[in-house]
């Protein structure tokens, strides 16, 4: 959830008066029918895309590590989506990144294969 999200949320939590409810579960129940809908907003949102900048802050390899684990099908493939816009799917990146945490921890230099 992005922070004016948060914020916007927070402000209507914090209007709402516990006294205009029966008992603090109608009020939970408010509060959670909420936070779903922002959920479901968030979701509606679509498939959020990287650019090669924000890859790199995410995974700390050089751009030629990367294009060349790319190559190799270690790291998911960027996609041409527009005629000027390239980049990688927010969601397969995180998924990556999960798989990869499993896999060696957070110590990502085990990763890096050496050139054959």
């Amino acid at each position: 959830m992005k922070q004016s999200e948060y914020d916007r949320l927070k402000n209507i939590v914090e209007e709402l008066d516990i006294s205009q409810f029966d008992n603090q579960g109608a009020y939970r129940e408010v509060i959670s029918c909420i936070f779903k809908t922002f959920k479901a907003q968030e979701a509606d949102e679509g498939p959020r895309i990287l650019d090669e900048k924000q890859v790199m802050r995410l995974i700390p390899f050089s751009r030629s590590t990367l294009w060349r684990m790319q190559k190799r099908g270690d790291f998911p493939l960027r996609r041409k989506f527009s005629p000027g816009r390239v980049g990688w799917a927010e969601s397969e990146i995180q998924d990556w990144i999960q798989n990869y945490r499993t896999l060696y921890g957070n110590s990502y230099h085990q990763y890096v294969r050496p050139a054959k």
